[in-house]
């Protein structure tokens, strides 16, 4: 445990702090880490402690290898819906949220009436070092990486409409391929990548990558389907 802390926290302070130890007893613990592993694992550099190539090959099979033990261990004989009081902490896009926390939090009326939910923004850069670090529960999104300790299940499919208005565009429906590509667009994009899923081997012309789904004046927007989870608007 000491171990996995002081590999994800890269700080002897915020790894005791992590595991409610004093910062004494987490050097200690590095200390006799370092003796038996042979090497240093953390080292001081200009901007802060970093890892150290063997400590960075441990990172992973560390993590798992705790991941599992905690499973065995902490692992309840019954959880009971119905009576359970307690709260969860879901990593969620802004579309997601719109159509999914809705129809989750009327089940949790019904079935889990305990059960609280605490809602943050999906970030795909960091949320999977979130849930190694307990900071997130459940996140919900296209997550196509992450390790084996990383359990991935699929909530639904979705597919994608394109509405426009054939006056303002001066194009006779259906849009074609052409078209599409032809017009500027506005994509929303959380961690501002000029990108996206809706992307036609990247020739879409991305003018503008907001970090919400409220752009500047959405003309003609290719929004989901009724169980679809993007939003691409253009200028």
């Amino acid at each position: 445990m000491a171990l996995d802390a002081l590999l994800t926290e890269r700080s002897v302070t915020r790894a005791a702090g992590h595991l409610n130890v004093g910062q004494s007893a987490m050097s200690s613990s590095l200390g006799r880490l370092r003796k038996l592993l042979g090497d240093e694992l953390l080292t001081r550099a200009p901007d802060g402690m970093r890892l150290t190539p063997r400590a960075v090959a441990l990172v992973e099979p560390v993590r798992s290898a705790v991941r599992q033990f905690q499973c065995i261990v902490l692992r309840e004989d019954s959880f009971d819906p119905a009576t359970v009081e307690r709260g969860f902490t879901l990593a969620v896009p802004g579309s997601v949220e719109a159509y999914l926390i809705p129809r989750l939090l009327a089940l949790l009326r019904r079935e889990a009436p305990g059960i609280s939910l605490r809602l943050r923004a999906l970030d795909y850069g960091s949320v999977l070092g979130e849930l190694d670090a307990d900071k997130v529960d459940l996140a919900v999104g296209v997550l196509t990486e992450g390790q084996a300790h990383h359990k991935v299940r699929a909530l639904y499919r979705f597919g994608y409409l394109c509405l426009f208005n054939p006056e303002l565009l001066g194009v006779a429906p259906p849009l074609s391929l052409a078209d599409y590509l032809r017009f500027p667009h506005i994509m929303t994009s959380i961690t501002g990548a000029d990108h996206g899923v809706v992307d036609i081997n990247r020739r879409t012309k991305v003018k503008a990558s907001p970090s919400s789904f409220t752009p500047q004046r959405p003309d003609p927007p290719a929004v989901p389907n009724r169980s679809g989870t993007a939003l691409i608007l253009h200028s």
